[in-house]
């Protein structure tokens, strides 16, 4: 098991080249959430706030894509 603080850097795996569009854009943030889901159930509480942060900034993202 890593130390604490070194797993909250391995945030999901969202490849940024392979979204080019809406479709690809909401399922990328799908994940993060559902990642995010359960790095809290798991109290991993530092790598669910850094997975909402991300899902976040795809959302304005999204927001400008439209």
């Amino acid at each position: 098991m890593p130390k604490k603080g070194q797993r909250a850097a391995q945030i999901a795996a969202v490849d940024m080249k392979k979204i080019d569009d809406l479709d690809s854009l909401r399922a990328a943030i799908e994940k993060l959430r559902a990642e995010m889901r359960q790095a809290a159930a798991d109290l991993e509480f530092e790598r669910a706030a850094a997975l909402r942060d991300k899902a976040r900034e795809l959302e304005q993202l999204e927001l400008q894509m439209r």
